[in-house]
């Protein structure tokens, strides 16, 4: 794939910047890769949304159901309700066409709420990480992982 060359790009990136402490760090080297041509955009947690499921079980079950193993070629069209795909790598043979959608979704799908606070990390984990990265980690570069997020409780 056209990805992979991309990510080989990345990690002798990291292999040439030989030490990955932190984020920071990981990004400036995907920035270095490929050249510096690289559109880098960090994603915040307000960049993820809440997508409801609209996937009608009913209309996937029956014998002439596809499974994900099967799946060679999937494509999509713009203002689709519906996937094309194909079971076999033949350029001449059709796309089946796949309606897996519910009824409700075909008024239109609004945008969700985005997600208000970042998942978090858990705070055992966390500490766990720091006690291991004490001794090689930098006390510059410690900042990051204890600003690390943890999950909001929920009382």
């Amino acid at each position: 794939m056209s990805a992979d060359s991309f990510h080989h790009q990345v990690e002798q990136s990291l292999k040439v910047q030989r030490k990955t402490y932190d984020f920071e760090d990981f990004v400036s080297a995907v920035k270095k890769a490929k050249s510096g041509n690289v559109e880098l955009i960090k994603m915040q947690h307000f960049d993820f949304f809440y997508w409801p499921n609209y996937v009608s079980q009913q209309k996937l079950k029956g014998p002439s159901r596809l499974y994900l193993s099967e799946l060679v070629q999937v494509k999509a069209e713009r203002g689709s309700s519906y996937l094309l795909c194909k079971t076999n790598y033949d350029v001449m043979s059709p796309y089946q066409q796949l309606d897996f959608l519910q009824k409700k979704s075909m008024k239109g799908i609004k945008l969700p709420s985005h997600r208000i606070s970042p998942c978090g990390f858990p705070e055992h984990k966390k500490l766990n990480i720091l006690q291991s990265l004490s001794q090689i980690l930098p006390d510059n570069r410690k900042q990051f992982w204890i600003e690390l997020p943890t999950p909001q409780s929920k009382d």
